[in-house]
């Protein structure tokens, strides 16, 4: 959690995922550009799982919070090593956080919920449109286990929402 709060304040950046999912674009993005935007959603991510330990009502949110957390910190260190090992300035490549807004009252847990299903989701189809237009083989290693972990924070989120909506 250390090297993330460190990544965060030397990068102060963006987001991969911020809105629903949209039609991804086909042409491909340098590997410095889809290093930046992952570390602009590691840096998202790591925000917003905080946000949830913070103010999340229900165990379960605070329980993903800390999922998010540490599984994003965990995949910017290898993006962060990836774009050291490219000689890729990271900082030049990545676009601002854009966090979304959040009631921080009752009805946090599911709008957080459907938040983060949202952003997995548009992750999730902008990781594979990288890896499916990349040359870089090393890139391409990286966005295949990247792909995993959003899986699972995307599923986690839909029984967060289906919870939601059951009350």
């Amino acid at each position: 959690m250390k090297s993330m709060i460190g990544v965060a304040t030397l990068f102060l950046s963006g987001v991969l995922l911020a809105g629903s999912v949209q039609a991804v674009d086909p042409a491909p993005a340098s590997t410095a550009d889809v290093l930046g935007k992952l570390h602009s959603t590691n840096v998202k991510e790591f925000r917003m799982g905080k946000m949830a330990g913070e103010h999340g009502r229900a165990k379960d949110v605070r329980v993903y919070g800390e999922t998010i957390i540490d599984d994003h910190d965990a995949l910017d260190t290898k993006v962060v090593a990836l774009a050291r090992e490219e000689g890729i300035v990271l900082a030049a490549h990545t676009p601002a956080v854009v966090m979304d807004e959040m009631p921080m009252s009752a009805g946090f847990d599911a709008a957080f919920a459907r938040s983060m299903l949202r952003d997995h989701r548009k992750n999730i189809a902008e990781v594979q449109a990288a890896r499916d237009a990349t040359s870089d083989e090393k890139l391409r290693a990286l966005l295949n286990a990247v792909l995993p972990v959003l899986e699972k924070h995307e599923d986690m989120a839909q029984q967060l929402v289906d919870q939601s909506d059951k009350s």
